[in-house]
């Protein structure tokens, strides 16, 4: 009787300690390279954010991608400064509007990063590595998503716009001839 009682009360307080352990927000990442954190430049540019991001997510409902949303959510999570907005892209064509232009084709998985009046946009297939065997089957070698995320976090709170000079007259490449 006595190791019974010993038995089920082991039980029931492993039962507690893993509902307590399943409410916190707890993560811990045993990769060699710290593979699912963040790295410590965007840890350190996100600790000193002075400025309010909004990160639009445009997908339809039940539609998102779990690394996306993972690795933007681990931004929020960092950053007091960092909130995050879902947009169905079907439902929110005004909302689309503002960010349109011939040259952007805002799409289902696309990513938008808002500071003030600066903002930048991240298609969802520039969030992949993309390969492509002789027969032209494409395959996912790597997820890019947080380089992406914090270069778009430094373009719109930098405050700089940057600018390309080209020069001409020396048998040099037309950059428009090159794209």
């Amino acid at each position: 009787g006595y190791a019974a009682l010993v038995t089920l009360a082991a039980i029931v307080a492993l039962v507690v300690v893993n509902l307590i352990f399943q409410q916190l927000p707890i993560e811990i990442d045993m990769t060699e390279n710290r593979f699912f954190s963040l790295s410590d430049q965007t840890i350190d540019l996100l600790d000193n954010l002075e400025e309010e991001v909004v990160i639009y997510a445009l997908y339809s409902p039940g539609r998102e991608s779990p690394n996306v949303v993972d690795v933007i959510n681990k931004y929020v999570r960092a950053s007091n400064k960092i909130r995050l907005e879902y947009i169905d892209p079907d439902k929110s064509p005004m909302f689309l509007r503002k960010y349109e232009n011939e040259e952007t084709n805002l799409s289902n998985g696309t990513i938008i990063f808002e500071s003030g009046d600066v903002f930048k946009i991240i298609p969802s297939v520039d969030l992949y590595d993309v390969s492509y065997s002789q027969q032209g089957e494409a395959q996912v070698m790597g997820f890019k998503g947080e380089q992406r995320f914090t270069n778009a976090l430094l373009y719109v709170t930098s405050g700089v716009t940057p600018k390309i000079y080209v020069l001409q007259g020396h048998k040099e490449y037309d950059l428009l001839r090159l794209g």
